[in-house]
């Protein structure tokens, strides 16, 4: 069992320290950490999630040289502790969340078994249960990364990410739509819906446009099928692309469509924003 000792971190807050003399030597150490980071950043094809890893690693590889760690091998104590400081600093849990996933999914690259991963057990926070103020939203670093690893991941993804951060639509508004409903030749582009006519976001038009090509009819959003006719993309097709997109975007595995909307509408509401999130569209109508 790890021995510990406590000092004041940087921020103020009183972290836990493991001993030194017992660190795993199976963890590798943080000295040349950065380069072996860069090697593994430089596997990844899509930019967006590149940007997204590097920006939380950089944090965890920082606060490891300014503790002291980055003079021997990082055990899983040394990231329980890690998520206390992010924590103490004002870090939201979904922040908090994403830097663990980044840090994890760096280690199993390196292989080694389950026991070199030093994140292994280490708790996640928890998403808010008692009727306060959820903290899985998203910050808006991870809505940026979310529309960039949207359109990294196709066209199809990009129109049904951008019609839920930009526009407000929730999935079985976005399901029913039919490219008839869309005046693609209008500039700024409009969408039918339920009779009223709505002016899209232009990041939405361009992705849609680049989504249907020269196709001008059937529903906007398409399944997979192969065999016959296209059908129209179910919900769970939806939840698929969204947890799809999250992880692209080195967001938890776990993301909904409940969540993306929830974070846009929190962080229109923190800028001062007038929130296009409002009742009608906490109710899938």
């Amino acid at each position: 069992m790890l021995s510990v000792k406590c000092r004041m971190c940087h921020t103020g807050a009183v972290i836990t320290d493991p001993d030194p003399s017992v660190a795993d030597p199976s963890v590798p150490s943080v000295a040349g950490m950065q380069h072996r980071i860069e090697q593994w950043l430089a596997g990844i094809t899509s930019i967006n999630t590149r940007q997204a890893y590097r920006r939380d690693l950089e944090v965890f590889v920082g606060w490891l040289g300014d503790t002291g760690v980055a003079s021997r091998g990082v055990t899983g104590a040394d990231v329980d502790a890690f998520r206390i400081a992010c924590e103490a600093a004002g870090s939201s849990a979904a922040t908090v969340r994403r830097r663990l996933a980044a840090v994890s999914s760096f280690y199993r690259s390196l292989g080694g078994g389950a026991g070199a991963n030093p994140v292994g057990s280490i708790e996640r926070p928890r998403r808010d249960s008692d009727g306060g103020v959820p903290d899985d939203v998203l910050d808006r670093a991870s809505i940026v990364a979310l529309w960039g690893a949207a359109n990294d991941t196709g066209g199809k993804a990009a129109v049904l990410v951008s019609l839920l951060l930009f526009d407000g639509f929730t999935t079985p508004r976005m399901l029913r739509l039919d490219v008839a409903d869309l005046e693609l030749g209008r500039a700024p582009m409009t969408i039918a819906d339920d009779g009223v006519r709505i002016t899209v976001d232009p990041r939405t038009a361009l992705a849609v446009r680049s989504y249907l090509g020269q196709r001008r009819n059937g529903p906007l959003l398409l399944g997979d099928r192969t065999v016959g006719a296209p059908e129209r993309l179910t919900r769970f097709g939806v939840d698929y692309l969204v947890k799809q997109v999250g992880r692209r975007a080195g967001l938890e595995s776990g993301l909904t469509v409940t969540t993306v909307r929830r974070s846009v509408a929190r962080a229109a509401a923190s800028a001062g924003e007038a929130a296009q999130h409002d009742v009608e569209h906490r109710v899938d109508r």
